[in-house]
C-alpha cells in the first residue's frame, strides 16, 4: 500500500473537493482527511472553531503535486488583472462600469456594517450577561439574610 503524506491544508471543504477532484485529473490520487486541529476564526468571536480539511497525496506523488499547484496558482488571474481588463473592455458601457462600481461600494459597505452589527451584539450580550449574574448573586444574599 502507497505511503500518503500532507500536501496542505485548506479551510474550506467545497474548495478543497476541488482541488482534489483536480489532482485526480491529472493522474494524482488524493484525498481528503478533516483537520487534525480545530483553528478558532477570528470573527467567531472566540466562541466556535471551525476544521478544515488536510489534503493527502502518495508520498513519490508529493513533488508533482507541489509543482501542479505552483502552475496552477500562477494561471490563475488575480482580482487587479480581472478589474483592469473589466475596466478597459470597450464592451461595457460606462454605465454599466460605474453600477458595478457602485454595486461593489455597497457591498463591501454592507460587510463592514455586518461585522460592526456583529461586535455591538456580542458586546450587548456580554453586558447583559453580567448584569443578570449580578442581579442573581444580589437576589441569593437578600435571601440568605431572611
Amino acid at each position: 500500500m502507497a505511503e500518503f503524506d500532507k500536501l496542505m491544508y485548506m479551510e474550506n471543504k467545497v474548495e478543497a473537493e476541488m482541488l482534489v477532484e483536480r489532482l485526480k485529473s491529472v493522474e494524482i490520487p488524493a484525498y481528503m482527511h478533516e483537520g487534525e486541529t480545530a483553528r478558532p476564526k477570528l470573527y467567531s468571536g472566540g466562541f466556535a472553531a471551525f476544521k478544515g480539511v488536510d489534503i493527502y497525496v502518495p508520498t513519490l506523488l508529493l513533488d508533482k503535486a507541489k509543482e501542479y499547484l505552483e502552475q496552477w496558482d500562477k494561471l490563475q488571474a488575480n482580482d487587479e488583472e480581472l478589474n483592469e481588463e473589466a475596466a478597459g473592455a470597450s464592451d461595457i458601457p460606462e454605465d454599466v462600469q460605474e453600477y458595478l462600481k457602485e454595486m461593489e461600494k455597497d457591498h463591501k459597505e454592507s460587510v463592514a456594517n455586518r461585522l460592526l452589527w456583529g461586535k455591538r451584539s456580542q458586546m450587548i450580550f456580554r453586558i447583559v450577561s453580567w448584569i443578570t449574574i449580578v442581579l442573581i448573586i444580589i437576589v441569593i444574599i437578600i435571601a440568605l439574610q431572611q
